[in-house]
């Protein structure tokens, strides 16, 4: 097989990082229940309008959509650029913020965090921004509920098949690192109902991606005396798993089931699933 598959260069890769949602796993129906929650929380007239821009959005047909950011304070979605500066925003109900304007509002990165400043990276931040959009302060009982429901109903979560073999053969040649923003003990208990326990060398929580992956950059190199261009990092979010490890140097997949991303110089290699990865692990194993 060649050394090079789908742009990677197979003989730098000294090292892993792998996310948790979305990458390890691919169920969706759990979105569906936190969305649910969400509009419950809210009042019956909010509900409805909930409903109609989540779908809306879910579809492509809002400006909110996977890939922008909802700027909580301002109340604007955005369209950003890989480091962050914004190229295009628009209110709520789809009017487009004039470029002089943009510029004011907007004059330097608008770097995301888990607060004001939302990345619509997966399937858990369409509903929270819906639901902010119409009045509610905290979706965090809602997120633990349906955490709750992934660990605690058998049905809710399906390993990836043949998943699990190709890491345990994977972390006999290579390190694996898992970092999620997930909290320590859901994530344990995540990775035993995966059956993927006992497969990753470290395990990174609370990561705060994408503003803090720098940060966590810098971590796995200082601990595994591994420059970052020795990385392959594996996520399904684009602005916390690709774009700031590519700037920094190291390789990276991005995972799009929605199919919101052209591959591109950077975003680097695009696949629907891990799935579509198997064959860059087997040369590995095999080389």
């Amino acid at each position: 097989m060649s050394r090079q598959l789908k742009g990677i260069d197979l003989e730098k890769i000294e090292l892993f990082l792998f996310d948790l949602d979305g990458t390890l796993y691919e169920d969706q129906a759990h979105f569906d229940y936190y969305a649910d929650c969400l509009a419950r929380s809210l009042s019956f007239h909010r509900q409805e309008l909930f409903w109609r821009d989540l779908i809306s959005a879910r579809r492509g047909e809002h400006v909110l959509r996977l890939g922008r950011v909802y700027d909580l304070k301002k109340d604007l979605v955005l369209e950003v650029d890989s480091r962050a500066f914004v190229k295009k925003a628009w209110t709520w109900d789809g009017k487009t913020i004039k470029e002089e304007e943009l510029k004011a509002l907007y004059p330097g990165p608008a770097f995301c965090n888990m607060e004001n400043m939302l990345y619509m990276g997966d399937g858990w931040w369409l509903p929270a921004a819906c639901a902010f959009h119409y009045g509610l302060e905290n979706p965090g009982h809602c997120y633990q509920k349906t955490k709750e429901l992934l660990l605690e109903n058998d049905h809710a979560l399906q390993p990836v098949p043949g998943l699990e073999k190709k890491l345990r053969f994977l972390k006999e040649s290579f390190p694996l690192i898992l970092a999620t923003n997930s909290e320590e003990e859901d994530t344990g208990r995540l990775l035993e109902v995966l059956g993927l326990e006992n497969i990753f060398k470290a395990i990174y929580t609370c990561c705060e991606k994408p503003a803090r992956t720098p940060t966590l950059v810098g971590m796995v190199e200082k601990d595994f005396a591994i420059n970052r261009e020795g990385f392959l990092s594996i996520g399904d979010n684009f602005l916390n798993e690709i774009a700031p490890l590519r700037q920094r140097g190291a390789q990276t997949v991005l995972i799009d089931p929605h199919d919101v991303f052209q591959e591109n110089e950077e975003t680097g290699p695009v696949v629907e699933s891990i799935r579509e990865i198997f064959p860059l692990f087997d040369a590995l194993i095999e080389g």
